[in-house]
């Protein structure tokens, strides 16, 4: 196959493979388009892009760099969910839109998924808490709503998660005391309600937290002390907490929304 400099993915079904870097069809190999060639790539996802199965790196992230210029454009097709070797999938600052389907949670190999910038809509499916491999996942300035699923505990291997700016309401599930690897959770600006679960004392490798702009209440708990959490940002938006454990004041980096300390919790004295 000749070399074509010509990089806008076609509508026509027709045209859609001779129109790409020839890499594509060495499905033996990992698939990755340069910054330069990123920017240029307009339309829709081909459907041709299900031949690709061996892929283990597609990058089609950063198209127009988050700003306006040129970006991919309509669904997340449900074909990814076929790349059973794929590590690493982005398609960051775009303008695709719909939801996120769940058969990407058969991607058992995922490393890093990125999807940040796009307008994405509906639940985060609970099959992400099939990827047993994860290590980052990147949702934030999205359109998500629901709540976020309880599955997420299950990603062990998990270090970085945000889901910044989006539309998720409800309780933070107790189950994110599971994530024994993380070490950054931004969870901040979307409508989250009622406290914050006591196991985050299990979270024993995070250095940042983020909860600021949410609808969060209750006390802020001493849990966080033994989570070893060197930047905390839990203010803004409509958190209303009662008061927060004298333990935080030596966190480096604070940011607590009430100047309340809760008070030493009571013992009853047993004759």
């Amino acid at each position: 196959m000749a070399y074509t400099s010509r990089f806008t993915i076609p509508t026509s079904r027709s045209k859609q493979l001779h129109f790409f870097h020839p890499f594509l069809f060495r499905r033996d190999i990992c698939f990755k388009l340069s910054q330069s060639l990123c920017e240029s790539l307009v339309g829709s996802i081909p459907t041709s892009f299900a031949l690709l199965t061996s892929l283990v790196y597609l990058n089609l992230g950063n198209n127009g760099g988050g700003t306006a210029g040129t970006r991919l454009s309509g669904i997340l097709p449900s074909f990814l969910g076929l790349y059973s070797q794929l590590t690493f999938l982005s398609v960051e600052y775009n303008s695709l839109t719909g939801t996120v389907p769940e058969s990407l949670g058969q991607l058992s190999s995922l490393v890093y998924i990125y999807i940040t910038g796009n307008s994405f809509e509906g639940s985060i499916p609970s099959t992400i808490g099939q990827w047993s491999s994860i290590m980052a996942i990147r949702l934030s300035k999205n359109s998500f709503t629901g709540t976020l699923p309880t599955a997420i505990g299950q990603l062990t291997s998990l270090v970085y998660f945000a889901v910044t700016s989006n539309g998720l309401r409800g309780s933070l599930p107790a189950s994110l005391g599971q994530l024994s690897s993380i070490t950054s959770l931004s969870l901040d600006k979307n409508a989250f309600t009622g406290s914050i679960p006591s196991t985050v004392e299990f979270l024993t490798a995070l250095t940042l937290l983020r909860l600021g702009s949410n609808s969060l209440t209750g006390a802020i708990p001493s849990g966080l002390c033994r989570a070893y959490s060197y930047s905390l940002s839990l203010a803004g938006g409509h958190n209303a907490f009662s008061c927060y454990a004298p333990c935080l004041s030596s966190v480096s980096t604070i940011s607590l929304g009430t100047s309340v300390q809760c008070p030493p919790p009571s013992h009853t004295q047993v004759y």
